[in-house]
């Protein structure tokens, strides 16, 4: 899946990790200043909805593109096939799903 001869280390993962708490420690506080509590209670629902559409779809390609190299040894195959539905046809049809090995 990955082009050429690129592995994925605990290094890379370390790295982005601190790159997106770096985003978060930068983000939060200036949403906090700028954003009022009232307007998040009156499009909390809309948020939560919309949260949870772009962290499925997220998910949903990371568990996708890189679960061989790197979810399989995470996650057991119930989050693949929990982000992946077309997949538990696949493996009633006998097609299977990867796994480790």
């Amino acid at each position: 899946m990955l082009p050429g001869d690129i592995q994925i280390t605990t290094e890379i993962l370390l790295q982005g990790a601190l790159l997106f708490a770096i985003l978060d420690a930068v983000y939060v506080p200036l949403l906090a200043r700028h954003v009022s509590a009232g307007l998040y209670r009156q499009v909390k629902w809309v948020l939560v909805v919309v949260a949870a559409i772009v962290w499925f779809g997220i998910w949903g390609w990371a568990t996708g593109y890189y679960w061989e190299t790197v979810y399989v040894y995470v996650f057991p195959i119930y989050v693949l096939l929990a982000c992946h539905p077309e997949l538990i046809c696949a493996r009633a049809l006998g097609l299977g799903v990867p796994t480790k090995e």
